[in-house]
């Protein structure tokens, strides 16, 4: 286990850069929660020690972002008081002081085991609104913050004793020495940088681990539990926030740093520009492929292109069944075999009954009814050795006699990107129109659906060739997967939107999204992206209910067929429309329990603390929750277990702690939960020859799920996909409620220019030259005189007031800040924190007056006070948009007016585009301007490509495609060649993939006559490899 957990904690680490999770929180930096699509993360209990006034939203606090409400500093020495001062109602024989229901001192969040005193004899504290009393949680967790306005000292007291298990965060710009048990005469110390966090467990009395920085490492006796709850908001709860009792935390703490549930949008404001990105890219090519396993041992078929989807969903076994013809009838016991479905409608004939189609539009599920008329008197169905019978992962009598049933054989072909290429993550995108429900129409096109029955894996690997326009899919497979079965394949795209004729590079020529990579094909550059495809996905949507803030109207539930699944348990936002993110809802388990076709179910019988009521135990737990004198739980012998003869997959299984929910003043209720398979396949099974079929689950009855191969390996497969990491850099971390835009505010939105060293622009007292003066200082706070040509540029603006703000260009740059790329890189790395600027802009330098001379009529035309788009050259100062498309030109490409022929000879083929100045209407001098080479628009002339990350470790930065459009031809018309104008005919250069090794690295393209279209996709800054 610990080879597992210093895995995963050396990803996160990587994609943290050693920081907190509490970096990563958002909840108080909107005043519209349901904005910030992120997960929710389990924490522990908090403890914050803090400066009071000084976390608030204009503040650098970190304390403003983390938590809905800034807590105030933990005071022990208040709790102390108060556990002193509360009303004991009874003192008991089991050692407890229980405290009166108006006596509420709220003691779980102190860090201390109160105790009272009563005639020479001490007893444990048990507050009337707790499910447990005051003890010693070997595995109480708790989140211990750090944000203190000074120091660089902090002692846990060996009285600290009710949590066990720490994590500890320093939300400071200053490395914190961490003393354990006592500062003077400490048992050990160690250090946490500014922004990072440490996880320390006290094994026992001077024993301390705190081997990682996200996880527990792990001890002998500790539990195998694969996910642990308990009651809302009690201590108990907290012991699903750590991997020893709950080994599912790390698909949620995965999911929350990595971002799976929901990419960011990184937008480029001055440029209009849109990028999804994650921080940990889960490789879909890296599987733990089942397949000839389960196929060896009878579950399911050999994989090949004519086995039926429906077979590699649903795997073999028996269903079990009884039967009366009439009431007076024998009855008939016995089970039938599903072995595929080309067979299974034969085998149901035996038993009276067939399968049909649904007889409902645009759905391909399959219907199972009796095949006789009358029907019989008694018909029952129920599974006991395969999953074919669940409807909507819910395991169920079917009741033919009475009942049609529709079995779950309609699903989804994998959805079109649309307009620009994306990758399918687990969650998908865009799968509303996929859904059944509102607001998902029902799907009545064949290119969304298919019935598994007879669809087969040929079918869905043909169904990629042509599934999207522009992709030439390749790698196609089909793989059974201990995380189910997927579709497998590998998107190749060209860089540009169209194959053929005029068009412009993907994602506005610039990508950050590390899913995506470039490679030349033939010499060609294409686009390639790795898929998956979760074949059992079955979508619902409907109306959330809930109680969180971040709820929304509409949500998609997703059914899996029985599979583990990251949609167990989930709802999903229809209402973000460019990513269906998990958000903080009530139903998030973050786990992904099931049981499978290869073991038998075992199961237990539950014992009461209170005979008659349904205060279960979990029978290997002893002193739950009344310890004697308060003594936290041991472990006991497992218990006696009973096998069953029932295999088969499902996921229809969650936690049950005692009754289910607790009540003041009970003292009776377990606070360890139970595994419940909810279903009532046993039950069945033994009254299948009774008078009647018992369909009522057992209060009493709790299965001890099997901890099988596949669970582990299911955690590790996570581990393994991470081998794309884009770690977490300074811009993503709110301060107060203000973070980094790094790339925006370039001067004049309507016509905008920049010094190329600009990292972010603002004006003058905004929130973000607050935030800049309180980080960077106001010494680094940089103005218009700063800029390149200061004077000269200051000079040209105009001092009209014709503006969409009233202001003048000149007022404007009196106003104008901005801050430096070099001196916020600086900053970041004095803090101990990432820096990260990527930008393609266009190269440029500032003329106040330009002449441009036709080499045919010898006459001029002039501009000033223009920023020009450079041609050639490294030494620029400025930079300006690449423009609304992602193409490039050389320097002589021109299709209209703007391009002028050099001569009057017929037989003349080059010519050159004059540099054309925009105007905007307004009273502005200053402006850019391109070449007047393209009649749809301007297009620059050349690239300046900033890719600047300080936690990069990978080589090359990036890669830039450039594939050649057009080629310019001068067209002399019968009008003579005053008429001439440009056409395109096919290209004659050679595509480009260039290496980005450089902070700073310009491009101009080699033909000087020719269109391109460009694409730059920025690499991984930092691998992994498990």
């Amino acid at each position: 286990m610990n080879e597992l957990w210093a895995e995963a904690d050396s990803i996160i680490d990587k994609a943290l850069k050693g920081g907190s999770t509490y970096l990563l929180e958002n909840i108080g930096a909107s005043s519209s929660p349901s904005s910030y699509p992120d997960s929710i993360l389990y924490k522990g209990t908090p403890f914050v020690w803090t400066t009071g006034g000084t976390h608030t939203a204009a503040s650098t606090s970190l304390l403003y972002s983390a938590f809905d409400t800034v807590p105030t500093s933990h005071s022990q020495s208040s709790y102390d008081t108060a556990a002193a001062a509360a009303t004991v109602n009874t003192y008991s024989s089991d050692g407890y002081a229980h405290l009166a229901g108006s006596s509420t001192p709220n003691l779980i969040n102190s860090l201390k085991v109160h105790t009272r005193t009563d005639s020479g004899t001490e007893y444990e504290i048990w507050e009337y609104d707790q499910p447990a009393p005051e003890k010693e949680w070997t595995y109480g967790t708790c989140e211990i913050v750090l944000a203190l306005g000074t120091g660089t000292a902090f002692t846990v007291p060996d009285d600290y004793l009710k949590y066990n298990l720490w994590r500890i965060h320093n939300l400071t710009d200053r490395t914190y020495t961490i003393y354990l048990d006592d500062y003077s005469s400490p048992t050990d110390t160690f250090t946490i940088p500014p922004y990072s966090q440490r996880c320390v467990r006290r094994k026992g009395t001077n024993d301390y681990d705190y081997s990682y920085k996200y996880f527990f490492k792990a001890e002998p006796g500790d539990p195998r539990f694969l996910t642990f709850d308990s009651f809302d908001g009690s201590i108990a709860q907290t012991m699903r926030a750590n991997n020893l009792t709950n080994a599912s935390y790390i698909y949620n703490l995965f999911e929350f740093v990595g971002m799976d549930n929901a990419p960011r949008v990184f937008t480029d404001s001055s440029q209009g520009h849109e990028h999804y990105q994650q921080r940990i890219y889960f490789n879909p090519t890296t599987t733990n492929d089942i397949g000839s396993e389960y196929a060896t041992a009878g579950h399911f078929p050999t994989i090949s292109d004519t086995t039926l989807v429906g077979d590699v969903i649903y795997h073999k076994g028996k269903i079990g069944y009884r039967k009366k013809d009439t009431s007076g009838s024998t009855l008939e016991v016995g089970t039938i075999d599903f072995d595929g479905w080309a067979s299974f409608n034969t085998n149901l004939a035996a038993i009276d009954a067939e399968l049909d189609v649904s007889g409902i539009s645009h759905n391909d599920d399959t219907k199972i009814a009796t095949s006789v008329t009358p029907a019989p008197y008694e018909l029952s169905l129920w599974p006991v050795g395969t999953n074919v019978l669940q409807i909507n992962d819910v395991n169920q009598e079917l009741n033919l006699a009475s009942t049609t049933y529709n079995l779950q054989t309609h699903f989804l072909k994998p959805t079109d990107h649309g307009t620009t290429p994306m990758r399918f993550n687990r969650y998908f995108y865009e799968l509303e129109t996929h859904s059944t429900g509102t607001p998902g129409a029902p799907i009545n096109s064949t290119s969304e659906r298919y019935n598994g029955k007879t669809y087969t894996v040929g079918d869905l690997k043909t169904f990629l060739d042509s599934y999207q326009a522009n992709s030439t899919p390749e790698n196609k497979s089909v793989k059974l997967t201990s995380e189910g079965p997927y579709l497998f394949w590998r998107d190749v795209f060209p860089i540009k939107a169209t194959v053929s004729g005029d068009s412009e590079g993907w994602f506005d020529g610039f990508n950050t999204n590390h899913a995506f990579s470039l490679e030349l094909v033939g010499g060609v550059p294409k686009l390639k992206i790795d898929q998956e495809w979760f074949i059992p996905l079955r979508l619902y949507a409907a109306s959330y209910a809930g109680s969180s803030p971040k709820g929304a109207a509409n949500y998609f539930y997703g059914y899996t067929c029985g599979w583990p699944s990251h949609w167990k348990d989930s709802l999903f936002n229809v209402a973000q429309g460019n990513s269906l993110g998990r958000h903080h809802v009530d139903t998030h388990k973050f786990h992904r329990l099931h049981e499978g076709p290869r073991k038998s179910r075992r199961y237990e019988t539950a014992t009461p603390i209170t005979g008659g009521t349904e205060t279960f135990l979990h029978n290997d737990i002893t002193g739950d929750p009344i310890g004697q004198n308060g003594a936290d739980v041991t472990l006991a012998n497992t218990g006696t277990m009973t096998d069953s003869d029932i295999a088969f997959l499902t996921n229809d299984i969650d936690l049950k702690a005692s009754k289910g929910s607790f009540a003041g003043g009970e003292v009776n209720n377990p606070n360890y939960p139970r595994t419940i398979i909810d279903d009532a396949v046993l039950e069945m099974e033994n009254s299948k020859s009774a008078s009647s079929l018992d369909t009522t689950k057992a209060v009493a009855g709790y299965s001890r799920l099997n901890l099988l191969k596949e669970h582990f390996n299911n955690i590790t497969i996570s581990i393994k996909k991470a081998d794309k990491i884009r770690p977490l850099c300074i811009d993503e971390i709110y301060f107060g409620n203000r973070k980094m835009k790094p790339g925006a505010g370039w001067f004049n939105s309507l016509d905008s220019f920049a010094p190329i060293t600009l990292f972010e622009g603002f004006v003058d007292g905004d929130d973000q030259f607050d935030l800049y003066t309180d980080l960077l200082g106001s010494g680094l706070i940089r103005d218009y005189t700063d800029f390149p040509d200061s004077s000269d540029v200051y000079a040209a603006a105009h001092t009209g007031t014709n503006t969409p703000s009233g202001a003048s260009e000149q007022d404007d740059l009196d106003d104008y800040r901005w801050v430096e790329i070099d001196d916020v890189k600086a900053f970041a790395a004095a803090e101990g924190l990432g820096f990260r600027f990527e930008e393609v802009a266009a190269p440029s330098y500032f003329s106040t007056s330009f002449s441009q001379t036709s080499g045919l009529s010898g006459s001029t035309t002039s501009i000033a006070n223009v920023f020009l788009c450079a041609l050639s050259g490294e030494g620029h100062a400025w930079k300006i948009p690449t423009g609304a498309t992602a193409m490039i030109t050389g320097e002589h490409y021109g299709q209209d007016f703007g391009y002028v022929p050099l001569s009057s000879s017929p037989s003349e083929t080059l010519g050159t585009s004059f540099y054309s100045k925009n105007s905007t209407g307004y009273d502005y001098n200053l402006a850019r301007a391109y070449k007047n080479n393209l009649s749809t628009g301007e297009v620059p002339t050349g690239l300046v490509i900033q890719c600047i990350d300080t936690t990069r470790t990978t080589a090359p930065r990036a890669k830039l495609a450039v594939e050649p459009l057009k080629l310019v031809e001068l067209v002399i018309p019968g009008g003579g060649i005053y008429y001439a104008y440009g056409n395109d005919i096919a290209p004659t250069d050679s595509s480009d993939l260039e290496d980005i090794t450089a902070d700073k690295q310009f491009y101009y393209p080699s033909g000087s006559r020719h269109r391109y279209a460009f694409l730059l996709n920025v690499t991984a800054p930092e691998t992994h490899s498990a």
